[in-house]
């Protein structure tokens, strides 16, 4: 078997690259810099827990009255009669997947070499195994031994969690429906009375057409909609009226119509948000911080504060509702893209990540140990924001260093993750919105074969 390369620098073994001295045995401990932040990721809550696959989900489309006013008509002891029929519609939620990744086989003898000689040990002095091919996890530097033999797994899992949170399919290896695949595709019918699309799924507009641009050519959120143009929201086709901005489109029409034909009735949308692609909220913020009443022919000396304000908070605010939502950038989002959709009704968050807790899902196997680890460097953490990653890791995650043979060993890491969002049809995608930008976000280079 050739020499274990773990990490490869400009094509070649990290210890021989030239760019490095040669002192520096294992110079890059931590990969995860290398993440993009995702804003919409970061804002999505985590909850621990799931449901079996294949879990049912009925709703009910409609509820008719009827009322019987002959049968105790010449009975002044009795009433006219009231009864109703519901109708109903099923839906399968989508499952829970497993996310796993594990290494090459490594010798130890060689990746113990390197190990040992970064951080000065002499040899025969360590060994993360004990007789039994157990690694020994009262050792803490055994515990640096298995972040140094898993740091590249860790990182393509934290990778595919992210992808598989926003845009993953559960059709694919190591991912689960994410959310605008969730969005845009809705739950997959069940029964004989499926869910009408209008209540499973996201509305479309394309912002371009709307304005009259030709096909497929962008339209920005200051233009206005041209006359004779018509969307259909939930099965219904209705008239638009000419000149309104995005803004006004969301303030006046969106809002208004997803709260009184369905949320109010929940308690109301009270929270919404959007998500642009990034370095793309400026200029929808630039539009809101200007809407004016009276087609502009007003003062607003307030003007470039409140543009000021927006764009040091990227939360926008709609006039004259009042109704304001934070703009998220995620690199996600499809070019010349904008959601817009509740994070919570009456109260109750709309859309939610979930990870089994690693006890229940490996109940009765062997366990190693788990959580949150610390090194030299600095805290040891998958992914890449503060509030939530030590819990995640220390009850989400598996992972795993087993001895093959007296001379090599192979790592796992595994987590069981899935995704619900309730209220798609309350979610309104815009094509060809143009925003543009110079921030190109691109991610570290994972390839599938």
């Amino acid at each position: 078997m050739s020499a274990t390369s773990i990490v490869t620098l400009d094509s070649v073994d990290i210890r021989s690259a030239p760019v490095l001295a040669r002192d520096c045995s294992f110079p890059i401990t931590d990969l995860l810099g290398n993440i993009p932040r995702d804003q919409v990721f970061d804002y999505t809550p985590i909850f621990y827990g799931g449901w079996e696959d294949g879990t049912i989900a009925p709703a009910f489309r409609s509820v008719s009255y009827a009322v019987d006013a002959t049968t105790n008509a010449s009975n002044d002891c009795r009433a006219p009669i009231v009864s109703y029929a519901m109708t109903t519609c099923e839906l399968e939620a989508p499952d829970m997947k497993e996310i796993s990744f594990e290494t090459p086989t490594i010798k130890i003898r060689e990746l113990m070499a390197k190990f040992c000689r970064a951080r000065g040990i002499a040899p025969g002095r360590f060994s993360p195994f004990d007789a039994n091919g157990n690694i020994v996890a009262s050792n803490p530097m055994a515990l640096d031994f298995e972040k140094y033999a898993l740091q590249g797994v860790y990182d393509v899992l934290g990778q595919q969690f992210i992808k598989s949170a926003m845009i993953g399919d559960a059709s694919n290896v190591n991912e689960f429906d994410g959310l605008y695949n969730q969005l845009e595709n809705g739950w997959a019918p069940h029964g004989t009375s499926p869910c009408p699309n209008g209540l499973n799924k996201a509305t479309v507009i394309d912002w371009g057409a709307l304005c009259g641009k030709a096909t497929n050519v962008p339209a920005y959120p200051d233009d206005v909609v041209v006359a004779g143009k018509t969307i259909s929201v939930w099965g219904t086709t209705f008239d638009l009226p000419a000149g309104i901005n995005l803004a006004q489109f969301l303030n006046d029409f969106w809002i208004d119509k997803v709260n009184t034909e369905f949320a109010d009735r929940h308690g109301g949308v009270t929270m919404w948000e959007a998500h642009v692609g990034w370095g793309k909220a400026r200029t929808f913020l630039n539009t809101a911080a200007c809407m004016r009443p009276c087609d502009g022919r007003d003062d607003d000396p307030d003007m470039r504060d409140r543009l000021a304000q927006f764009r040091r908070t990227n939360i926008a605010q709609l006039y004259p509702s009042g109704v304001s939502f934070p703009m998220l950038q995620s690199r996600f989002v499809e070019t010349n893209s904008m959601w817009f959709g509740p994070r919570e009704l009456g109260g109750q968050l709309m859309k939610g990540l979930f990870v089994d807790d690693v006890s229940s899902y490996l109940a009765g196997q062997p366990m190693r140990p788990y959580g949150e680890f610390t090194y030299s460097g600095g805290d040891f953490s998958l992914l890449n924001i503060d509030e939530w990653r030590s819990e995640f890791e220390g009850r989400a995650l598996y992972w795993d260093l087993t001895k093959e043979t007296a001379k090599c060993f192979r790592g796992m890491v595994l987590t069981y993750a899935g995704q619900l969002v309730m209220g798609r049809h309350l979610w309104l995608k815009i094509k060809n919105v143009a925003s543009p930008t110079l921030i190109s976000v691109t991610g570290p280079s994972i390839t599938v074969s």
